[in-house]
């Protein structure tokens, strides 16, 4: 759940700078996908959120790209 940045007046910069590095790191971890290699240099394995917006853990046949795999 990320936590809204609240805003006000009276706020000091370096609040603000530190509630918005917060909230980015927030997104950051909600969106993070890792795409793993072979030693070939082809994508092969996805752990997290595709292009398309799917969560999910794949892993291609040797030599297939996953993301031409899934059809990303």
């Amino acid at each position: 759940m990320i936590t809204p940045i609240r805003a006000t007046p009276s706020m000091s910069m370096a609040d603000f700078v530190n509630a918005y590095n917060d909230l980015a790191s927030q997104l950051e971890a909600e969106n993070r996908t890792r795409i793993m290699r072979d030693e070939a240099g082809t994508d092969r394995i996805i752990f997290g959120k595709t292009p398309k917006g799917e969560w999910l853990i794949a892993i291609s046949a040797q030599g297939i790209n996953i993301l031409d795999a899934l059809g990303q």
